[in-house]
């Protein structure tokens, strides 16, 4: 890359005569030290690496996200030039365990609403002290399309219309971290709503708004959240995470009845989870009468045991499973079992 650092050469560089998209595009995989050598070079490069340099922001500590904060304040108050608000496309917290200063939360909190061209946002936090009110109430972002964040009961009347002020959301993250999240939500109407991950409590307020849900990801469901899952006609695939264990056969029925017309069907665990046991004669036969009422079932899986457990699995009559299940669903072409994927011909 020729570069020079006599300015009346700088309007001869191979470099100022590419278009601007493509050298945004090139900058997106440059490294964080060659952006901000380029933001030296002239007024041109600063502009375009600016773009590719604030273009997502990711905290891990709380030294971090003050420097952030007094970056982002130092650009708002000195000059009108910020690249802040003006590039930021993702604000993500990685280390969901940060807890934050009672000075750094609400600073943050009344910073968010100026970020107007964000497109990600994670906030999930297991720190309820952070409840990001003022930023549920206030902020507008045109073109948000992933939200994550942990629900609280302090801020619960703000989350449904902080949500149905943002149509262009199509995946979302709602957490049930804390002991006293919010346990119910109002409706909300997300028409281009891809996927949903998080607490069963939740669900509800999807039926009627939320058509276009594809995919749900669970913690631990219970069969009487399930009966929601039928008024969502383009879903077509359910993933159940499990924290503390769940009774597998009445779930399957309760889908079976009330969302048959899904396609992918998975059941895992999560760290720290309770035992898996597997499955008694009994339940592979319950199973196989609820797989009889599923059209369309294609994938079917089940956790695999972890290597330390204590609970020893026999997995000698699986071959045997795997034939009846695949008997009463004949629409299904892969079944994962105890840690093997099965092909169905």
């Amino acid at each position: 890359m020729p570069t020079s650092g006599n300015p009346s050469l700088a309007p001869h560089s191979m470099l100022l005569q590419l278009p601007n998209e493509l050298l945004g595009l090139v900058m997106r995989s440059s490294s964080t030290p060659d952006l901000l050598s380029l933001c030296l070079t002239s007024r041109l490069m600063y502009g375009i690496a600016s773009r590719a340099l604030y273009r997502i922001v990711c905290i891990s500590n709380e030294g971090q996200l003050g420097l952030f904060i007094e970056s982002v304040k130092s650009g708002l108050t000195y000059s009108q030039l910020s690249p802040f608000p003006l590039y930021l496309k993702a604000f993500i917290i990685q280390k969901h365990h940060l807890k934050l200063s009672e000075k750094l939360s609400p600073a943050l909190d009344s910073l968010l609403p100026e970020f107007h061209n964000l497109q990600h946002l994670d906030l999930v936090l297991s720190d309820g002290g952070a409840h990001f009110t003022h930023m549920l109430a206030h902020a507008n972002f045109p073109r948000l399309e992933v939200f994550r964040y942990c629900p609280q009961s302090e801020n619960a009347s703000f989350l449904a219309p902080f949500l149905n002020r943002h149509p262009t959301i199509a995946h979302i993250f709602l957490s049930d971290i804390h002991r006293d999240s919010l346990r119910h939500l109002d409706p909300v109407c997300l028409p281009n709503l891809r996927t949903y991950t998080g607490c069963r409590n939740y669900i509800s307020a999807l039926v009627g708004g939320c058509e276009s849900v594809r995919q749900l990801a669970v913690y631990d469901i219970s069969v009487y959240a399930i009966p929601a899952l039928g008024a969502l006609p383009a879903l077509h695939t359910v993933v159940l995470l499990s924290l503390l264990g769940v009774d597998v056969p009445p779930i399957v029925e309760a889908i079976a009845t009330h969302a048959p017309h899904i396609r992918n069907l998975s059941f895992q665990r999560i760290k720290e989870s309770a035992p898996y046991a597997g499955f008694s004669q009994d339940d592979v036969e319950q199973i196989a009468r609820s797989l009889e009422r599923f059209p369309d079932l294609a994938e079917l899986e089940f956790p695999a045991p972890e290597e330390d457990e204590s609970v020893e699995i026999d997995t000698t009559q699986d071959p045997e499973t795997v034939k009846s299940w695949s008997q009463a669903c004949r629409s299904l072409r892969s079944i994962s079992l105890n840690g093997k994927c099965w092909l169905i011909k």
